[in-house]
């Protein structure tokens, strides 16, 4: 395999071409900076490319349009008390969190709007406001719940998704002339005597090349979420599938701490739920078992009226209707009892009517398809004998798993009371279906209902709860966390500069995105967030790169040439 000394040289180099890279290239490239793009796979985008192509920012441009408020002060009460709930303070300063995170939320409230404005006036971004409700929309510090979301939009009009996203940016860029290197794998940094990073080391099929940079490299290039060392290192307990790019293996942790980068926010990530069988072929295995590649599909929220979520004991122990997100933390609730992680899977159970109306949102099938995942049996007694021995024949993969002794009571006593409930429409355990977040979902994207069957339209209270079919058959699907992505990774400041375990700058080296540590913490604000965030710490980043003093004085004569 030949090495190349040095396959070009830039003014900015940005490492992954998800929206925090590609972003990054747009904003460095506006100051006139020449910028190169590497990126990892055979295909740009990263797991932008199939996201739901939502954006989340406070303030954005759209509400100040429409003339509405979302203060400041308030946005950033709502942002720093959920990121980090254990460490708010209403009355310090900081809020508790510190000053380099206030510092990080504060850049994202304050430069959220006019990134998409920059972006949408250049023509590089087509963004409509959506209107659409926060996940934690129920926080009394959240005064504008509604209204933070943007969605990319077609040139016919239509909403976009993810693809558009990455298209249109992209289409903007090669206008530009900001070329986008495939199968670019970014191996280390290159470092001048001074100790400023200068450029990287690249993997490529043919060739391990050297690409010089002489203001400053961005990485963008995603999380952990592919590294099972990685997850075992950092996460409380490994889930059980990535959804993200098979390419984010956590590239930037390895390369940043030879350069002393500080860590943070490692064990947290954007969660969500999976079934565990797609999972166990698809995705992450949890143990020493090496699964095929791929990445399985995640789901959002349980979907249906008549279906619920129980533990092992036969137990409901979450709101099924809330985030995915916020429902999946409770796969890792710790059972000091038990001493063992009692909900690690979940049950979703459902009845033949929510079988047949609810068909097609996923993770139900279509109507007359089906799926091997799915558990069917005539009484919920069988039902518990028929889930066991799917756990029994899983053992191999996942270890073992009993359900309880009295599952199948437990779980008709929780029917029962799910009745009740349905026909007074308060779930006064969950509060299911008492926030806006709950109703919204299920009405207009994951529940959607269907009218071409027998069965009668749902008239109770509460809409997204019904009463099960007194007669089977009834349903299991076995449900198992999982990770959109990590988003821990090297501290930034608030303009995108990489922090070493010092406190101190690490000159020339910038960061956006899950490769990051996420100044959202634990929290999942809304849909949207992760990419929101994305793009607007992947402007700053690749704005704040493009200024840096250039370094052409310090690299040395025979590397100042572009081979093409």
């Amino acid at each position: 395999m030949s090495v190349a000394r040095a396959a070009k040289a830039v003014d900015v180099i940005v490492v992954g071409s998800g929206a925090a890279g590609l972003v990054a290239a747009v904003f460095a490239s506006l100051s006139g900076s020449s910028v190169v793009i590497l990126e990892a796979a055979d295909e740009p985008g990263g797991t932008t490319g199939w996201s739901d192509g939502a954006f989340w920012a406070p303030n954005n441009h759209f509400l100040k349009a429409k003339g509405l408020d979302d203060p400041r002060d308030d946005a950033l009460r709502f942002m720093a008390s959920t990121a980090f709930p254990g460490e708010y303070v209403a009355e310090d300063a900081y809020l508790g969190i510190g000053r380099r995170r206030y510092a990080a939320l504060a850049a994202f409230y304050d430069k959220g709007g006019h990134v998409f404005e920059t972006l949408q006036n250049l023509g590089a971004l087509v963004t409509k406001h959506a209107n659409r409700t926060d996940m934690i929309d129920h926080s009394l510090l959240n005064k504008r719940s509604r209204g933070r979301v943007m969605v990319v939009m077609r040139p016919d009009g239509q909403r976009g998704f993810g693809e558009d996203i990455v298209g249109q940016l992209r289409d903007y860029l090669d206008r530009q002339g900001v070329p986008l290197l495939l199968n670019h794998r970014v191996m280390e940094l290159q470092r001048n005597r001074t100790g400023r990073v200068d450029g990287v080391v690249a993997q490529t099929p043919s060739a391990e090349v050297r690409i010089l940079a002489r203001r400053g490299v961005v990485f963008a290039s995603g999380g952990f979420v592919h590294d099972h060392e990685l997850l075992r290192s950092f996460q409380q307990t490994a889930p059980f599938a990535g959804t993200a790019a098979p390419t984010n293996r956590g590239d930037f942790i390895r390369i940043s701490a030879k350069v002393g980068a500080a860590l943070g926010n490692m064990a947290h990530g954007w969660r969500s739920q999976i079934v565990l069988e797609q999972a166990l072929d698809e995705g992450i295995a949890p143990s020493h078992v090496l699964q095929p590649s791929g990445v399985p599909r995640h789901y959002w929220q349980s979907p249906g009226d008549s279906c619920m979520v129980v533990n092992k004991k036969g137990h409901r122990v979450v709101n099924e209707k809330r985030a995915g997100h916020e429902v999946s933390l409770v796969h890792y609730q710790w059972d000091a009892v038990e001493s063992e992680f009692t909900n690690r899977l979940l049950f979703m159970i459902y009845d033949r009517r929510a079988r047949d109306v609810f068909a097609g949102n996923y993770p139900l099938p279509h109507p007359g398809e089906t799926a091997g995942y799915i558990i069917e049996a005539a009484t919920i007694a069988d039902l518990a004998i028929k889930i066991q021995g799917r756990l029994d024949n899983l053992k191999s993969r996942i270890g073992e798993i009993r359900l309880a002794d009295n599952f199948a009571d437990a779980l008709s006593r929780e029917i029962e009371l799910f009745e009740t409930e349905a026909l007074s429409g308060v779930d006064a355990r969950f509060a299911r279906g008492h926030n806006v977040f709950d109703t919204e979902l299920h009405r207009e994207v994951f529940s959607i209902a269907r009218t071409d069957t027998n069965w009668p339209p749902h008239d109770l209270p509460n809409v997204t709860m019904y009463p099960f079919q007194k007669e089977g058959p009834f349903y299991c699907i076995i449900v198992a966390p999982s990770l959109l992505d990590t988003n821990g990774g090297p501290i930034t400041d608030e303009t995108g500069r990489v922090i070493d375990v010092d406190g101190k700058i690490v000159p020339g080296l910038f960061a956006a995105g899950n490769c990051s540590a996420s100044p959202a913490g634990q929290a999942y604000w809304a849909p949207g967030a992760t990419m929101g965030l994305a793009a607007v710490f992947g402007a700053i980043a690749g704005e704040s790169a493009a200024l840096e003093p250039s370094n052409i004085g310090e690299l040395p004569e025979d590397l100042l040439y572009d081979s093409g």
